[in-house]
């Protein structure tokens, strides 16, 4: 009978050590897989296989830390994040799960935690590439964070008319009054002058928070100065503004606008309507814009 409980207890031993060794040839042989595909980029393959690993060993943190990446680059954000805390909760200041924790949380638009966790990884002094592709991330997270856009434009010209008052070639034109052709002396003398012209725009642009709205306003001045002849000044002011959308690939924008025109600087027209344009990248390397303007226009001079 002793000899009977033994085999018993080595049999029932050898039952309870087998299994394991089982799991972990699987385990390895999965996580070997998932490595392999993730260096030649089957993210989704990748994914499979360490999932696999993952299930079969839970708490392995190099497991945790490629199915994280794998599935980041899949798409898979938040299993990213569960897989990254996991690493963290093991080993609280493990740089490189922090670093890439970030990089998941401003994927999916956390930007407050993505910067907690860029400023970590950066205070702890890593190497030059690495602080600096860090600083790359915390400057795009601030000028995400931006609201205000201001940018502008300013050009000067010279130019020269030799005939500014554009004198006609004939110096007489016969004109019809009710039936009546009278002949007209015109003076053909030919003006020269010097033109200075003068252009300035400005945009401003206000985008809302987590939002693809934003408010654009434009201002726009243009002046041509005659150096002679003083009566062909003219001064152009324009002002725009409104909502504009953004989406992945089109920007439509409508805006009011007032503008007016003078002349030897007084009022010469003015005008005020609504504009709206449509601007939608087909590819790279094709864009297509259309727009429609309605304007009132005001009376000229008496």
């Amino acid at each position: 009978m002793a000899q009977l409980r033994f085999f018993a207890f080595v049999f029932i031993a050898l039952q309870l050590s087998f299994p394991p060794m089982v799991v972990a040839a699987e385990m390895s042989a999965s996580f070997t897989l998932g490595k392999q595909y993730f260096d030649q980029g089957r993210f989704e393959d990748a994914y499979k296989e360490l999932h696999k690993a993952f299930v079969q060993d839970p708490a392995d943190l190099e497991v945790n830390f490629y199915l994280g990446r794998a599935a980041f680059e899949s798409g898979r954000l938040e299993e990213a994040v569960m897989a990254f805390d996991r690493i963290l909760i093991a080993e609280p200041d493990l740089a490189r799960a922090k670093l890439e924790l970030a990089r998941t949380h401003l994927r999916l638009g956390s930007r407050e935690l993505a910067k907690q966790y860029f400023k970590e990884v950066q205070a702890t002094n890593p190497p030059e590439q690495v602080w600096k592709n860090i600083q790359n991330f915390l400057d795009v997270i601030a000028a995400s964070e931006q609201r205000h856009f201001v940018n502008g434009l300013f050009t000067f010209g010279v130019s020269h008319d030799d005939n500014v008052n554009v004198a006609p070639s004939e110096g007489s034109v016969n004109v019809n009054l009710s039936g009546i052709t009278i002949p007209i002396t015109i003076d053909q003398t030919a003006i020269s002058d010097q033109i200075y012209n003068t252009t300035l725009v400005a945009n401003h642009i206000y985008k809302f928070e987590d939002s693809p709205y934003a408010w654009k306003t434009t201002a726009v001045n243009y002046n041509a100065f005659y150096e002679n002849q003083n009566i062909h000044d003219i001064n152009f002011l324009s002002l725009a503004s409104g909502p504009v959308f953004q989406g992945q690939n089109y920007l439509w924008q409508v805006q009011g606008m007032v503008n007016q025109v003078d002349l030897e600087y007084d009022r010469y027209q003015g005008a005020y309507g609504l504009s709206s344009s449509l601007t939608w990248l087909v590819d790279p390397t094709i864009l297509f814009s259309i727009g429609a303007t309605a304007q009132q226009k005001n009376k000229g001079l008496d």
